[in-house]
């Protein structure tokens, strides 16, 4: 320890302690913030697929998000609420590494280009009602208060194993030798105003109804034949009148 530091302490009436060396468990509030601190930079880089070259942003970004969350210590109020006597505000809170079209102003974009850039999330200014964003293809942080999230869609995040030797991931984001992206790391990300709606699949049109086969015509009935004549006779027959008269009798003389 310095002696400025010593003797800032003594003015402000604080009493210094030392802890025996390789002791954690005499720190134990502060050992235990430590590791969910660490935790919390993990989860950050794990879920933007960033590197470790970020671990300060997702701290900071971390600790924006704890503050704000009431614990066993403080419930039912928050640390922020203890500190600063209001209640806080999770409006602006947005995931760390994620896509997001900025609006730029006219001094940040030559003449006759696009007002809008896609940058990720890294983090929220001190003393600004706004985000800080990343370009990556300028490699410059801007800050704006004027964008469109895309809260699940994470350009530098390996969707899977087979991915990890496609999409390059910046290792040195602020490094000079870094000022031309390779144009493979954002030629997926979809634009967002351009992005077409996807149509809707087509039904399948109905099988067509079978043809109903004509109906045959009445045909008309038939003539009936005409019926036989009968021949009417007056008078028996000859043969008949001859048959049937008794014999005469014949006299002799």
């Amino acid at each position: 320890m310095s002696s400025e530091f010593n003797h800032f302490l003594s003015e402000a009436g604080i009493q210094r302690e030392h802890s025996v060396r390789d002791t954690p468990q005499q720190l134990g509030v502060a050992e235990r913030m430590n590791r969910s601190l660490a935790k919390g930079i993990t989860t950050a880089l794990s879920q933007s697929g960033l590197t470790c070259t970020w671990w300060e942003d997702a701290a900071i970004h971390w600790l924006h998000g704890k503050i704000r969350l009431p614990s066993s210590v403080t419930a039912p109020l928050t640390p922020f609420e203890l500190f600063y006597g209001q209640k806080p505000s999770l409006s602006q809170t947005r995931p760390f590494g994620c896509l997001a079209c900025i609006h730029l102003q006219k001094d940040q974009h030559p003449p006759l280009t696009s007002h809008a850039a896609q940058c990720i999330l890294i983090g929220y200014p001190k003393d600004y009602k706004a985000w800080k964003f990343w370009d990556p293809q300028t490699c410059r942080e801007i800050i704006s208060d004027s964008a469109v999230f895309r809260k699940s869609i994470f350009p530098f995040r390996k969707s899977s194993l087979l991915d990890m030797n496609q999409t390059p991931t910046p290792s040195t984001p602020r490094d000079n030798s870094f000022t031309q992206p390779t144009p493979d790391v954002f030629h997926f990300i979809p634009l967002l105003n351009n992005v077409p709606p996807v149509p809707p699949v087509p039904a399948p049109p109905p099988p067509p109804s079978p043809v109903p086969a004509p109906e045959p015509e009445p045909q008309p009935p038939a003539p009936a034949p005409p019926a036989p004549r009968l021949a009417l006779r007056i008078g028996p027959p000859p043969s008949t009148c001859l048959s049937d008269q008794p014999p005469r009798l014949q006299s002799s003389n």
